[in-house]
């Protein structure tokens, strides 16, 4: 009986000592981490590529943003453009001449009131005088005489299709944009006075 209470106790020492050796064992394994622990480490695992994949589709939609911008701003300006210039004058074509805006104001003097030869409601004609082309009529039109460029351009269209030896013919044009804007139509010199001159007679007097 002393022998059997012996073995059996040795046994339960033996078993308890085998316990605690792999309770330390478990407890210096790395993969018998604590409950908390491993949760912590899956969720940060399975939360980086999720940060990853929002990070890259915010940079892809700051890209396509900034493209989508940069495009339509190029698309506007290229249509503005478009826009001016399909209507745009061929002096060429039309057999006339396009003037610049200083070519005017040099042949008038600066458009002066000792160059006015008529007024009207329309606006003033001036008379310039050119290297090349000699003495020409400047019919400067008032600001609102016009409402829109497209119908200053059908103008010029229209009277440089008229020709005719008993008509003030057309001689060229100026259309300007920006600060300076300018719409103005240059036609030839008669120096002889105008028709209704010789109707009503100088001054407004009739010659009848």
């Amino acid at each position: 009986m002393q022998k059997r209470n012996i073995s059996a106790h040795e046994t339960t020492s033996l078993t308890s000592k085998n316990q605690k050796e792999m309770s330390s064992r478990q407890a210096l394994s790395p993969t018998s981490a604590p409950p908390n622990w491993q949760h912590h480490r899956s969720f940060s695992s399975s939360s980086s590529p999720m940060l990853g994949g929002v990070v890259i589709a915010i940079i892809i939609l700051f890209v396509a943003g900034w493209l989508c911008f940069c495009f339509r701003r190029k698309l506007f300006a290229n249509f503005r453009l478009w826009r001016r210039q399909k209507g745009k004058l061929d002096a060429a074509k039309m057999n006339l001449r396009h003037f610049r805006l200083e070519e005017l104001q040099k042949a008038t003097d600066n458009f002066s009131q000792s160059c006015l030869v008529g007024c009207g409601a329309f606006g003033n004609v001036y008379r310039g005088t050119f290297e090349a082309e000699g003495t020409l009529a400047i019919k400067k039109p008032h600001a609102v005489s016009y409402t829109s460029t497209e119908e200053f351009r059908n103008e010029v269209k229209l009277l440089s299709k008229v020709k005719h030896d008993n008509l003030v013919g057309l001689v060229g044009f100026c259309e300007e944009t920006g600060p300076k804007a300018a719409k103005i139509l240059v036609y030839e010199y008669v120096t002889n006075g105008s028709l209704l001159d010789y109707i009503m007679g100088r001054g407004g007097r009739s010659l009848t």
